[in-house]
């Protein structure tokens, strides 16, 4: 997903949302929110730190993987926080 979104490669980030939320979000929508912070930071250079955690939703009791990658780009660093549900199908993702 990083390698996808850092190269501008928003069509596969969208292909990789599950099926149910798949028409809530365009790459030209995911393009337009992420692309000020790729021209302010620059092309992503490395991962430097991975945290995985987990948590539910309190309304549905759904269980999701939580991962917070950290990426050095070329004039700054990224948190990336992607969500996924048990078949690993990305439910929820934020640039930071």
């Amino acid at each position: 997903i990083v390698q996808y979104a850092s190269a501008g490669d928003y069509e596969s980030v969208v292909s990789c949302l599950r099926e149910d939320l798949a028409g809530a979000l365009t790459a030209d929508q995911l393009e337009e929110a992420w692309s000020g912070t790729y021209e302010r930071v620059g092309a992503v250079e490395s991962v430097k730190s991975v945290s995985l955690s987990g948590t539910a939703d309190d309304s549905t009791g759904e269980e999701y993987a939580v991962a917070q990658v950290i990426c050095r780009h070329e004039k700054g660093s990224v948190l990336y926080t992607l969500s996924f549900d048990a078949e690993l199908n990305l439910v929820g993702l934020y640039l930071k």
